[in-house]
């Protein structure tokens, strides 16, 4: 015997939170190619939000992010509007 019952959930019903922070991470690099980063989305008591995961490479700037790591930053917040 179970615990709790599960119910179905009107379409319609859902949870707004306030992100305010980002926690970026490379995962996966492959030099001259890709670049794979974790980004883990935080409210207001750190606790996660979400966590979203992506892929630079030649087609979304790779080329463009020398030496700048303010570059992944902006382009992380691009992905997320």
């Amino acid at each position: 015997m179970s615990d709790y019952k599960e119910i179905n959930v009107f379409p319609n019903l859902s949870k707004v939170e306030k992100i305010v922070k980002a926690q970026i991470s490379v995962i996966e690099m492959q030099l001259y190619k890709s670049v794979t980063v974790r980004v883990v989305l935080l409210n207001e008591d750190d606790r996660i939000v979400d966590i979203k995961q992506f892929v630079i490479d030649e087609t979304n700037g790779y080329n463009d992010w020398g030496n700048n790591d303010d570059f992944i930053v902006d382009l992380v917040q691009r992905e997320l509007r």
